[in-house]
């Protein structure tokens, strides 16, 4: 009895493909290649200064803040205003 759709008859129907002689060298070259892929040493250098000065920018930014809050919650105590919710503790 033969079957429509028997999947191991399709199997049977595969055949081997040859991979082109060239294929593995070429992929050896690609793996080369990208290991010999690096940043040059200025490239690294200005990077990190970069990274450096954008960190040190961001303290400055967050420490003088800090500072301003602190003027401006003295200031108020000093005028007997109340900053905070202090009257409903």
């Amino acid at each position: 009895m033969y079957k429509r759709n028997d999947p191991f008859e399709q199997l049977s129907q595969i055949k081997k493909v040859d991979a082109p002689p060239f294929l593995f060298t070429r992929i050896q070259q690609k793996i080369d290649e990208l290991q010999t892929q690096r940043f040059s040493f200025r490239l690294s250098w200005s990077l990190g200064l970069s990274f450096a000065l954008v960190v040190l920018l961001d303290l400055s930014v967050f420490i003088k803040e800090k500072h301003e809050l602190n003027q401006k919650s003295t200031l108020a105590q000093s005028l007997n205003l109340m900053p905070d919710n202090t009257l409903y503790k």
